[in-house]
């Protein structure tokens, strides 16, 4: 439940296929929201804002001002120390103290300046002094990347039928402004600077083209469209990743259950699956490569002369196939068979596939982090972000099929045993 999500109704059904429902007011609403000031430059604005800021604590009423950073707040407020105006700055670093903060900004004459993330969920209570006197005025310094941020900011006033007031300042030069509006309106800027420059213009007029008026809810909304679509394109790449992450999961389970005979399908298959990948898959299988994989995957001192008396360069992939595979089986059932006692040969054989699972989806989740980055970034030169992290994320998902079978395959050859006076074992991977 939220007050401002009408705002965001098409992105709510179409991003997350929630309905948005509005529910009417408690009790009438009877704040004021004022058409937005409108100035040429950031000084001209700020100087307007603190001239409302002054006929708010004269009208004995309590203010709240936002900006749009905590930087900015922390400017904004030596701006208000320059003019002698007392008040209470809640942001970021203050957080620590905002239950002492709002508990104070609902008294007349009250200033309070505060980020546009600061007291959302906590009602300023208004004393009966403040509420006589109009209630809580509420001082936009800029307007936010999203109007549904705008609204929660207005929404600090006016609660449960209580009067308030709520306006915002903003000028061509604010960043919403410079980075999404049309050129038209840089040009209207550097036109009514040079009227100013000129004398033919008041340097605090504000401004009341009607094209002006739309501007900032155009420049809002070209903003927002792309955050939306960011959020968009975020939930696609989670559900990609949820695809895999499931498939994990599910494996890790049965795992977790002990179940004998999966085991031993995990094991058989590691054999199967590594050395038909080394054979099948490699450009060079002479006998120095063959070693190798021996020496690395099976039986580091295994002897050169027994390799070469079983294969030779001239051997077919199948001959070795069958040559690695019977070794492997070999090796492999002495390796179990240093368990005399079946739990603890379970155990083994469960921590060495949980152990090559693990490692190989931390993994995936690194680089699966690193291609998204990569990907985001190709989508400023006309790449389809989401189609290509699917298809590299499902080619990297094999890879990784092949990192935990391998990581069974050595676990279960090259594993050290180290028996304890207990009689308990600790083992030493690879």
């Amino acid at each position: 439940m939220t007050g401002t999500a009408k705002t965001d109704e098409k992105e709510f059904m179409e991003t997350y296929h929630l309905q948005v429902v509005e529910i009417p007011t408690h009790v009438p609403t009877q704040r004021k929201d004022q058409a937005d000031q409108i100035y040429v430059t950031n000084q001209t604005k700020i100087e307007a804002s603190i001239q409302a800021v002054r006929e708010g604590i004269g009208e004995e009423r309590p203010v709240l001002i936002e900006t749009g950073s905590v930087s900015m707040s922390d400017l904004y407020s030596l701006v208000l120390l320059e003019n002698k105006i007392p008040h209470n700055l809640l942001n970021a670093r203050t957080a620590a103290r905002e239950q002492q903060i709002i508990s104070g900004a609902g008294r007349a004459g009250a200033v309070t300046l505060a980020t546009s993330m600061a007291g959302r969920g906590t009602d300023i209570k208004l004393t009966s002094e403040a509420k006589s006197n109009g209630g809580l005025k509420v001082i936009g310094t800029e307007r936010m990347n999203n109007k549904r941020i705008d609204n929660q900011l207005r929404g600090r006033a006016g609660r449960q039928g209580e009067p308030g007031e709520a306006v915002f300042y903003v000028s061509l030069e604010d960043k919403v402004i410079v980075e999404n509006a049309p050129h038209w309106v840089r040009k209207t800027r550097r036109f009514l600077l040079h009227q100013i420059s000129q004398g033919k213009r008041g340097s605090t007029d504000p401004v009341h083209r009607r094209r002006l008026n739309r501007v900032m809810d155009k420049a809002q909304k070209k903003l927002g469209n792309a955050e939306v679509q960011s959020r968009k394109n975020t939930l696609a790449f989670d559900t990609i990743l949820s695809d895999q992450r499931n498939r994990i999961y599910e494996a890790r389970n049965k795992v977790m259950a002990e179940n004998e005979a999966y085991f031993e399908q995990i094991i058989e298959k590691a054999l199967h699956h590594v050395i038909h990948t080394f054979i099948y898959q490699s450009n060079d299988l002479s006998i120095h490569t063959v070693s190798d994989f021996i020496f690395n995957h099976l039986k580091s001192d295994y002897p050169l002369k027994e390799i070469e008396t079983h294969i030779d360069s001239t051997s077919s992939k199948s001959v070795m196939y069958d040559y690695l595979f019977g070794l492997a089986q070999t090796l492999i059932t002495q390796s179990l068979h240093r368990f005399k006692d079946p739990v603890q040969l379970r155990y083994f054989k469960k921590v060495i596939i949980l152990r090559a699972i693990d490692q190989a989806w931390v993994n995936q989740l690194d680089y699966l982090q690193q291609l998204k980055n990569m990907v985001n970034g190709r989508g400023m030169a006309q790449h389809k972000p989401l189609n290509e992290f699917g298809r590299e994320a499902r080619r990297r998902f094999f890879e990784m099929e092949d990192e935990i079978y391998l990581g069974v395959f050595r676990s279960l050859a090259l594993s050290e045993l180290k028996m304890k006076e207990d009689g308990t074992i600790e083992l030493e991977f690879p």
